[in-house]
């Protein structure tokens, strides 16, 4: 008897050219089939498909007489090691690669873009090998939560939160070994990215108003873009997705070393108009900024860059105030925009 293990089972993503339509094969090696890992250490968290199942009674009796069926939707939560940068896609759009050779610089834009206030879907494949194979397409997913948090001794962990509304019958066609993906062949594990490098806490460097935060705890950043799911009359499946208001929030613990965020949160609620009172940050582009490295340099160099600007403290916390104990200022922040660059060797987004 088969005992169902993650040994057994693969996850795998691919933008579409349009939502829950083809997949874009001139920005994928297969144009077909899902071949981008999420991260290393895939997890599926969550995973769930609803029918909203109607319940139709009737006159003269208690039981229901029948029922009907109402839109199909379905959620999915995947946490994972960052490892690349390709899932930006799924919130920033397509991004704009810039360089030549080997050293590339892919820039994804903030949504105040014409091209970004859209949601860019992407199909999510996830098989498993149960001697009866079962291989699900979930087409149409948009990613509605990104999250990434790192802290001292761990690794860079992020986590995703997915809807979608559109998942055909499953097939039977894992095959009886791994298949390199490139070669257009379902059911096998994903290809890309081919360099698999795990990031950790130690590659990871927050600055703020372009100084390094020292002795830095701990780093969140989430990113919400509020998409739901357009249904229409005729299909109990999602036609298309939009966009609502964009947030991007997040927190960092650092050793309290001075009194400049609280003076900043102190000023948010000053006296209205009055001197001195401060909206966000006003210091030195970038206000903040979230660096994570490889540790390489020049071409073997791996970076993704995350710029913050628009920064606004909107609480200050303080721990650890007591006999021979270090003492760390907490700091709750949300963002107005947002641009994230990854610098690598691939010329265009794989």
């Amino acid at each position: 008897m088969v005992i169902a293990t993650g040994a057994r089972g693969y996850v795998a993503y691919e933008f579409e050219n349009t939502f829950g339509a083809m997949l874009n094969a001139g920005n994928s090696s297969t144009g077909d089939y899902p071949n981008k890992r999420f991260g290393l250490q895939e997890k599926i968290t969550s995973w769930s498909l609803n029918n909203n199942r109607i319940v139709l009674p009737t006159l003269n009796q208690t039981e229901p007489e029948a029922f009907a069926y109402g839109q199909e939707m379905g959620s999915l939560g995947i946490d994972f090691v960052l490892s690349n940068p390709w899932i930006f896609g799924a919130i920033y759009g397509a991004p704009v690669p810039s360089g030549s050779g080997t050293d590339f610089t892919h820039t994804y834009t903030s949504p105040a873009t014409v091209k970004t206030k859209d949601v860019r879907s992407f199909r999510t494949e996830i098989g498993l090998d149960l001697g009866t194979d079962i291989v699900r397409s979930m087409k149409g997913c948009i990613c509605k939560t990104f999250a990434i948090s790192t802290s001292v001794g761990g690794i860079v962990q992020c986590s995703t939160d997915i809807a979608y509304s559109m998942e055909d019958a499953p097939t039977s066609s894992l095959g009886s070994a791994p298949v390199d993906r490139a070669n257009g062949v379902a059911g096998a594990q994903p290809t890309i990215p081919v360099t698999k490098f795990p990031y950790t806490f130690a590659h990871a460097t927050l600055k703020l108003n372009n100084a390094i935060v020292a002795k830095i705890q701990r780093a969140d950043i989430n990113f919400n873009q509020n998409p739901d799911l357009l249904w229409g009359i005729g299909s109990h499946q999602a036609v298309e997705a939009y966009r609502r208001v964009f947030e991007i929030t997040g927190t960092f613990e650092a050793s309290w070393v001075d009194k400049t965020l609280l003076d900043f949160v102190l000023a948010q609620v000053d006296i209205p108009n009055a001197a001195g009172r401060k909206e966000v940050l006003d210091g030195s582009a970038p206000a903040l900024e979230l660096n994570f490295t490889n540790g390489l340099t020049g071409n073997d160099e791996k970076r993704i860059q995350i710029t913050l600007t628009g920064v606004s403290p909107t609480e200050h916390s303080v721990s650890g105030l007591e006999p021979v104990e270090p003492v760390f200022e907490n700091i709750t922040w949300q963002a107005k925009s947002c641009i994230v660059k990854a610098y690598n060797s691939e010329s265009v987004e794989p």
